[in-house]
Order: structure tokens, then sequence, then C-alpha cells
């Protein structure tokens, strides 16, 4: 078994949620978008770090990089003396003890996820106070909270007016999410409660705060190529996040299989350690399980109530490992080695 860097894969893998730990993931890769623009809204070209948008007349083109930030800025100096809020005490305590930039912004990223419940209501007040005391708010308040949150660290931040095209590729709605500024790496999207560190290529950044509701909103996405994937799982934000690395360090073993024939159908399933995960093929016939703890395990491929092939696996560190699985295979054995 080999380790890879997944850069190539074609299609984005659903992950297998089952047992126990499973949280936000991390994601690797890149991928990009070609998008109808929507009658009436303002779109222009623009740039950042992991995000690309540009402009051909009415269709649109986005293209993300997933590749590790590489931030080593350290942990600004306190902003100017000034009275406190509220939202500047949740902040500090939040980020007690941290010596980089990018580890504050995580944690302000990751305490809004799991302490802000997001709620549709836009009667409610939206200001950064009223949506700390409430607790709920719709993507303005939360960009508004996070931004307020960095902003008492000192650290630069600001809300992004945006639209995000629906997952079925047609329509879409108006989104708020934020932008940080590293010194050493430049601008950077992350939306609170879907993506910290980058956005998905279904992101368009408007023009103008001002969002022109009177828009249609029939968005259509033309194309879109993905080799972004989810490789490996962060406990300590709630499931659904998924997470741009800043160190590409990987924390504990994802293993990606695929199978011959290829587009096969049926599921896989891995045993070992204590637990047992099971997998539907994507219809490509590939799989991926994350967050395994190192040791021995069985991989075996299910078809039409027929055992189909398998597999003995060691993993002896915390490393991205494929696999390939041929019908008919006999069980065969293979390690994993140490990143």
């Amino acid at each position: 078994m080999r380790s890879i860097a997944w850069a190539a894969a074609a299609l984005l893998v659903a992950v297998s949620t089952a047992g126990p730990g499973f949280a936000g993931t991390v994601v690797a890769g890149s991928e990009e978008s070609t998008l109808l623009l929507p009658k009436g809204m303002q779109v222009e070209p623009y740039a950042n770090n992991g995000y690309r948008l540009t402009v051909d007349g009415d269709s649109i083109h986005v293209v993300v990089d997933a590749a590790p930030l590489g931030s080593s800025a350290p942990m600004p100096r306190s902003p100017a003396l000034r009275a406190q809020t509220g939202v500047d005490r949740v902040a500090r305590g939040v980020s007690a003890g941290v010596t980089s930039q990018v580890e504050a912004v995580s944690r302000v990223l990751s305490w809004v996820a799991r302490h802000i419940r997001y709620d549709r209501d836009r009667s409610r007040p939206q200001d950064p106070e009223a949506v700390l005391a409430r607790r709920t708010a719709y993507c303005t308040g939360l960009a508004r909270l996070t931004v307020a949150m960095l902003e008492g660290l000192g650290i630069e931040a600001r809300e992004v007016p945006g639209y995000v095209i629906a997952d079925g590729g047609t329509g879409g709605e108006f989104h708020r999410w934020v932008e940080v500024r590293y010194p050493d790496r430049g601008w950077v999207f992350s939306d609170p409660l879907r993506s910290h560190h980058f956005v998905p290529s279904s992101y368009l950044r408007l023009a103008s705060a001002e969002a022109d509701r009177e828009a249609s909103a029939n968005a259509l996405l033309l194309a879109r190529g993905t080799a972004l994937r989810e490789v490996d799982v962060l406990e300590s934000l709630p499931a659904g996040i998924r997470v741009r690395s800043n160190d590409g360090r990987q924390r504990m073993a994802a293993l990606r299989v695929d199978v011959s024939p290829a587009a096969a159908s049926g599921r896989l399933v891995l045993t070992g350690r204590g637990l047992r995960r099971e997998q539907a093929l994507d219809p490509s016939g590939a799989a991926a399980f994350l967050g395994l703890d190192l040791g021995e395990y069985r991989l075996e491929w299910v078809a039409a109530g027929r055992f189909v092939a398998s597999k003995q696996l060691s993993f002896l560190g915390p490393v991205r490992a494929e696999v390939h699985l041929v019908d008919g295979d006999a069980a065969a054995s293979q390690r994993a080695g140490v990143r």
C-alpha cells in the first residue's frame, strides 16, 4: 500500500461517518466550477489565497485550491486599549495561550460553529452583541460576530457578500461569509458553519455589499471538476464542517478504496480495532474511510449477497493510503508505512 496525495482524484468520495469520534473533516486538493451568472447579479473578477473567480460575459469560472495554507504569522499584538465588549472577552478567552494567528482564527471559527445556531429569522438583530447573547443568527449575524471576535484579537477580517449555487446545480441563495488577512499569506475565505480556511467553488463573491435581491436566482452550474478530498478528521469541530489544513499534517490514518471492474456496485466492510464500518461504493466504484487508529484491519467487498474480495491491512502510522480490490481476489496482506 502506498501513501498518496489524492490530488488527481476526479470525484469527491462520500465518507463514512459511522463509529465514534467522527466530526469535522480535513480536505486537500482542488476543484473548479463554471456557472451561468443569474440575471441582474453583479460579479467581478477576484482572487485571494485559495480562491480565484474570473468572468467571461455571463459565464463565471471559480477555481478553489485547498493546498495547506502554510501560514506562520504570529499572534498579533493586542489592539489598542478600549472598552472591552462581551464579544472581545469571549474572543480572548477562546484564544488564550495561542501563539499563531492561524490557531487563533481556527479557535474562533470553531467556537462560532459549536455555540451559534443557524436561524433564518431575519427579524432579529444581527449585530455581534445580540448574536452572542441569543446564540442564534442567520449568515449575516454569523459573519458579523466572527469578524468582531477576530478584530477584538487584532486580526484583520471582513464580511463577504456572496451567492452560493445549490447542490443540485440549479438555483441557489444569497449568503454571507468572512475573509481573514494573514500577513504572510494574504486574504483567505472561511464560512463559519461550513468550511474553514477555504470555501467551495460553488461560492460566488459578489461585487457589492448590497446584494441585488431583485436579481434572478436561477443560477446554473454548467460544469464542475473536483479533486477535493476529505482526508482526515478533526474532533474539535462539529460534524459536517470541512477544514483546509495549515501544515498538511495527517492526524489519523485514512483509506481510499477503488475496485475492478470500474463502477462496480456493492459495499465495503472494514473491521478491526473494535469497530465495524460499512461504506457503499460510489458510482465510480470507490469509497473512503477516515479517522482510523493504527493497527490491523480486514477489508471486505460484498455485492449482491456475494463475497467478492478482501484484504488484510496494517496501518503503522497516520498515512493517507489507497488500496485496489479486484473481483475474485483472495485475502491478501498489505502494510501501510509510516508517513
